[in-house]
């Protein structure tokens, strides 16, 4: 009952654009269920997608015919989307590296098609149900997770104990839509 009504506020918070920025921020570029990171350290994490996206959105081969996007949490960067060939992706590989306060990039690019708009209203959709989730699990500490859904694919993101973890990653294979769950976690004791 609680996690049906935790699902509907959702919903009607989105729908009204009441939610804070941190919980709608979107499918691609990652959301985090409730943000307890300092100022500082969102700015920063901020700041490092801007660079990684400049420096992607600068370069006429990977601007033109290709989806990439980048989701960053404590200096990690994860490019998801997709790309026409394996030279373009591993040119957003680089490109993302040579941003200094990057602490580690995971490139997650697919080669292949571009997603449809209908397909990413579906990851919107499906990463609005596992925040609802992960939020109405009794328990779980979700202050530190970022969810990304790309084409059906999930990246779990976020310094978190290794039972959160496990709550986390079994609670989203079981939301509908899910195709696949890729976790990039730092696991804290």
């Amino acid at each position: 009952m609680l996690r049906t009504l935790l699902s509907i506020i959702a919903i009607c918070l989105t729908l009204n654009g009441c939610l804070p920025l941190a919980f709608v921020a979107g499918a691609t570029t990652g959301v985090i269920v409730f943000d307890r990171r300092s100022l500082s350290d969102r700015l920063e994490d901020q700041s490092i997608r801007y660079a990684v996206m400049k420096k992607i959105d600068n370069d006429q081969n990977l601007r033109e015919n290709n989806n990439i996007q980048a989701a960053v949490l404590n200096k990690i960067v994860l490019l998801v989307g997709q790309t026409k060939d394996k030279d373009t992706k591993n040119q957003a590989m680089k490109l993302a590296q040579q941003v200094k306060q990057a602490r580690a990039v995971y490139n997650q690019i697919v080669i292949g098609p571009m997603t449809t708009a209908k397909q990413s209203a579906k990851d919107t959709w499906i990463t609005t149900k596992i925040k609802s989730e992960l939020l109405a699990y009794q328990g779980l500490n979700t202050t530190n997770i970022k969810v990304v859904t790309e084409n059906g694919t999930v990246y779990l993101m976020g310094k978190i104990s290794h039972e959160d973890a496990k709550a986390a990653t079994e609670l989203t294979r079981n939301v509908q839509g899910v195709k696949k769950v890729v976790k990039i976690f730092e696991y804290i004791h």
